[in-house]
């Protein structure tokens, strides 16, 4: 953990991996870390990788929040079992 006095600042990321399954909950999950976030004073940097396909609407709902958007991969495949793939089909 990094310490306010070193001139470091801690990171804090979470990848939703394929969670929450729609639209409305990860909003919600945004607007909730949000709102979670708010106290801390902007000691801790936080990015979060919502789906892939929800990338555009969980970035606007994080605007002005301080919290940074992260995006995971895609893969080239269109089905098949790849854990931790989002196809770009």
């Amino acid at each position: 953990m990094c310490h306010p006095s070193d001139g470091r600042r801690a990171l804090m990321g979470g990848n939703w991996k394929l969670n929450p399954a729609t639209l409305g909950g990860a909003l919600a999950l945004a607007e909730d870390l949000a709102t979670q976030l708010k106290g801390t004073g902007g000691l801790v940097d936080t990015v979060v990788f919502p789906p892939f396909p929800l990338l555009p609407s969980v970035h606007a709902n994080l605007a002005g929040s301080g919290i940074s958007l992260g995006a995971q991969d895609v893969f080239y495949e269109t089905t098949g079992a790849y854990t931790g793939a989002v196809s770009g089909a």
